[in-house]
């Protein structure tokens, strides 16, 4: 005899339906839903627009081009003192020009960085 007296086939069911616990992030997943995943954060991406961020894009191309900028060809040794001494000083000046060449181009970067945000 069932206690409700409803008869047979009424009231609580011989099974329990199945329990789906909460996922990680979000609502419960069902079998017949795609599992739900946080959305990944980039750095290059602006979290409110998905707008790509322009002062980034920049900044991180200003430092690809001063990285992939060659050095000047260091000069041959003669053996003559003199001209050795004066190709040092010349070779010495090209450096200091690429030096300043690429803080240059990285400072376009900064700044495109900080006002392109």
């Amino acid at each position: 005899m069932q206690v409700g007296g409803y008869g047979p086939g009424y009231g609580d069911s011989a099974y329990a339906p199945p329990q789906y616990g909460p996922t990680a992030y979000g609502l419960p997943a069902y079998p017949w839903q795609q599992p739900q995943v946080p959305p990944t954060a980039s750095p290059l991406v602006d979290r409110y627009t998905g707008g790509l961020k322009l002062g980034l894009i920049l900044d991180a191309a200003a430092q690809a081009l001063a990285a992939m900028a060659s050095l000047p060809t260091p000069p041959n040794i003669s053996g003559d003192g003199r001209s050795d001494a004066q190709n040092m000083v010349k070779y010495q000046e090209s450096l200091a020009q690429n030096a300043k060449r690429d803080e240059q181009i990285r400072t376009i970067g900064a700044l495109a960085r900080l006002f392109l945000v």
